[in-house]
């Protein structure tokens, strides 16, 4: 791996990777800024020299080597790119930061630390032969010969899997509506015949990485761009983007680095071997009832089978907001939980504390705990339990304890 320490990086800040089967050139990085209402964004663009410092810093993944490059934008405002060489040669890591150089606070939209320059990824041998994929159930999985569906007809075959048209305006950008655009959160996976390239979020916990990569054929086109989500950031303030790291070796080794790198970055227990089980929402979606949870907990006692969890999923509450068994579930938790100890397991449940239906009690009785925008307004909707489901602000203290009961009473009930 090349971190290019010449003049090139000097003037616009350039990072190369060049593997056995593999080439990475990526371009400056950039921020986007928000209007106060947040109607409009404007992108700058690192322009002239940065001023450089190197460091060495130790990470859960080994020593890092790092150059941290600092630009002057318009209006006073810097921009910090640090990219850091594993002592082992293995990957790299990339940090960034953006300081308000004006008198006035602004809105952080995104903060973009990798887009990479033409021709991007390149890799050699057959195109098919290489899988971009990622580490959580996607649609957008596929070689790079794959002729995907667009985000959008994704999203709309989704939705008519539940017999529903898609009850809410897709976005009209080109990374929805053009098929070559697959686009992943905080990882990715470019897996060859002899060689892997894993890209991830690590680093203390900043912002959702979005990871969109522009496929045509043997190329890939790049960007690693941090979510900021309008934050305010104060006059002189500085923030920080979410750090990821860019691995390359085996496969399995260099996934199983980067789950352990972000588990002590994000505070992970560990202490623990993994957990496997059975969970509801794959054999009977929102429609599970009491006697199909106790079903299965009874045949595992009576066969012997080891499960470690039985987790009932979504569709057992009142609605969302409103977490009481619904009718399906009549007597309440005691049988499930007895027949789920009996089978050995231990018991697990789902829940999703943030949303709440507009139908619920909370909703009615505490509209100050529902997460707004800066004009005020609600922010956010979901209507996969029905229309209209909201999300509570957690930074709000109430809610916050809310938040809290509500877990604190599923585990006195037994869940674990």
């Amino acid at each position: 791996m090349d971190l290019d320490q010449s003049a090139c990086l000097s003037a616009i800040g350039q990072l190369r990777i060049d593997l056995d089967s593999l080439t990475l050139i990526s371009g400056a990085p950039a921020v986007v800024l928000a209007s106060n209402d947040g109607a409009t964004s404007r992108e700058l663009i690192c322009m002239g020299v940065a001023n450089h410092q190197l460091q060495q810093r130790l990470t859960p993944g080994g020593w890092v080597t790092e150059r941290a490059s600092t630009w002057t934008l318009s209006d006073g405002h810097q921009l910090r790119w640090t990219v850091g060489e594993l002592a082992d040669e293995t990957g790299c890591t990339v940090g960034i930061a953006f300081r308000n150089g004006t008198s006035q606070p602004v809105r952080l939209r995104e903060l973009i630390s990798l887009h990479s320059t033409t021709p991007g990824i390149t890799v050699t041998g057959n195109p098919g032969d290489w899988l971009l994929t990622t580490l959580a159930h996607s649609r957008r999985v596929g070689s790079l010969t794959a002729q995907l569906h667009s985000m959008n007809d994704d999203e709309r075959a989704t939705w008519a899997g539940f017999g529903l048209p898609v009850p809410y305006t897709l976005p009209d950008h080109e990374r929805a509506t053009d098929g070559r655009w697959r686009t992943f959160s905080d990882f990715a996976i470019l897996a060859g015949p002899q060689q892997t390239l894993a890209i991830g979020a690590v680093g203390v916990p900043e912002a959702s990485v979005r990871i969109a990569c522009h496929v045509t054929s043997e190329r890939v086109r790049l960007e690693v761009a941090s979510e900021m989500t309008d934050v305010v950031v104060a006059a002189g303030a500085w923030r920080g983007g979410q750090e990821f790291v860019m691995l390359h070796g085996e496969q399995a080794a260099i996934t199983q680095r980067l789950m352990q790198w972000c588990a002590a970055t994000h505070g992970a227990r560990v202490h623990q071997p993994p957990a496997f089980g059975w969970c509801s929402w794959y054999h009977h979606g929102p429609g599970v009832a009491a006697s199909d949870v106790i079903a299965i907990a009874d045949h595992v006692r009576s066969t012997g089978l080891h499960m470690a969890v039985i987790q009932v999923d979504d569709g057992f509450q009142r609605q969302v907001g409103d977490w009481a068994c619904n009718e399906r579930f009549p007597d309440g938790w005691q049988p499930v939980m007895a027949a789920i100890r009996a089978a050995g397991a231990t018991p697990g449940v789902w829940l999703a504390p943030l949303a709440v239906h507009e139908s619920t009690p909370i909703f009615a009785e505490h509209p100050e705990w529902i997460q707004r925008d800066v004009t005020g307004a609600m922010s956010g909707e979901a209507n996969n339990w029905g229309p209209r489901s909201r999300w509570l602000d957690p930074t709000h203290p109430a809610a916050a304890q809310w938040i809290r009961e509500l877990i604190r009473a599923h585990r006195a009930e037994g869940f674990r």
